[in-house]
């Protein structure tokens, strides 16, 4: 998936979450009008958002916590170094 063309995957460090915190999944979906609308979901709910004080505000979050994250090159590497360590965990034998 990091090299697909058509995907573009970048890593928040766990260090970049006090650069802009942001709890749940946040999907921007902008339409070929330009109208763009929030899905934004947490534990236990999901909403969507289409006024514009509460986009414009879910976009301003969203640009901060993209400042902070890994460059898509930096993040396929830190995912590559991370697989090469995985071991798959194995339960004891009781």
């Amino acid at each position: 998936m990091v090299k697909a063309r058509h995907t573009t995957i970048q890593v928040a460090p766990f260090e970049a979450e006090a650069c802009a915190p942001m709890s749940g999944t946040l999907i921007l979906l902008t339409l070929p009008d330009n109208f763009t609308t929030v899905h934004q979901e947490g534990s236990g709910y999901g909403e969507i958002f289409d006024d514009r004080e509460t986009v414009t505000q879910r976009v301003r979050q969203y640009d901060r916590k993209k400042a902070c994250v890994l460059s898509p090159r930096e993040s396929a590497a830190l995912i590559e170094a991370t697989l090469e360590k995985y071991k798959p965990y194995e339960s004891p034998r009781t």
